[in-house]
């Protein structure tokens, strides 16, 4: 019986160390894209602003 949960366990901390790693390989991608976006998001941010602010003054 003792080998038998010993196997258990041993199934479980496998499939959770594969599931770490799947999701880490997935989220490797998500954060490139993400960071290589950011200063062209934050671009759009500031010209959306400069664009309200040309709206809201009439200039």
């Amino acid at each position: 019986m003792d080998a038998r949960d010993s196997k258990d366990r041993d199934i479980r901390l496998r499939l959770l160390l594969e599931f770490i790693k799947v999701f880490f390989y997935l989220s490797v991608p998500v954060i490139a894209v993400l960071l290589i976006s950011l200063p062209s998001f934050s671009q759009w941010v500031r010209d959306y602003e400069r664009l309200a602010w040309y709206n809201d003054t009439g200039v």
